[in-house]
């Protein structure tokens, strides 16, 4: 970045700039070219080498719980276990019931 803007500030030629900074004036004017389509950005040093192909696995934490919420899940469980029990008890009642007043009622006539 140092010898682009040097070049652009000073007004000297590639030749003396590269000589100032002790480097090819072929690679001042490969600088400036990526400054001007690129900016800052292009002067940026690159990763280099090929990406790796192997995909690094996330490692899943299993939240633990805590006893206090063991312990509300499993009496959270016998509770509606027991409202289950009491509501097919209430189901079979009924079934009987509608049973029993079936078999009570009279005969229909027929005509």
């Amino acid at each position: 970045m140092a010898v682009v803007d040097y070049y652009q500030t000073s007004g000297a030629g590639v030749v003396s700039v590269a000589a100032h900074f002790g480097i090819s004036s072929s690679q001042v004017v490969a600088w400036v070219k990526i400054f001007r389509t690129e900016g800052v950005a292009g002067l940026r040093p690159k990763p280099r080498g090929r990406r790796s192909t192997v995909k690094h696995k996330k490692t899943k934490q299993v939240k633990k719980l805590e006893l206090s919420e063991k312990e509300a899940y499993q009496q959270e469980i016998l509770k509606l276990r027991g409202e289950l029990y009491h509501t097919r008890m209430e189901r079979d009642f009924l079934k009987k019931l509608g049973a029993v007043s079936k078999n009570n009622l009279p005969p229909k006539k027929r005509q």
